[in-house]
């Protein structure tokens, strides 16, 4: 039995390290941060992190905004709820 399962192993841990590396590859090419082909990881980490940080802050900046906007009348509600149950 040991002999069927391990090929299988093998063929899998080979797709996933091929399919990780395409994936690492196409994100470099990619990525509207990368000007030049082939940038040092550090700067591509660095870019994606600033991106990631400036997506957050919007997604934050919209959530609050919508939130105050009907926080006047959801949120003695919603208290109220809390303390009756």
């Amino acid at each position: 039995t040991k002999l069927e399962i391990e090929p299988w192993i093998y063929a899998s841990i080979f797709i996933f390290t091929t399919l990780s590396i395409l994936l690492l590859v196409g994100l470099y090419f990619l990525y509207p941060g990368c000007y030049h082909p082939w940038p040092s990881p550090h700067n591509t980490l660095q870019h994606l992190y600033s991106y990631l940080t400036s997506l957050c802050r919007v997604h934050h900046k919209n959530w609050v905004n919508s939130s105050s906007s009907t926080t006047v009348g959801v949120l003695p509600e919603s208290k109220s709820r809390i303390a009756f149950e």
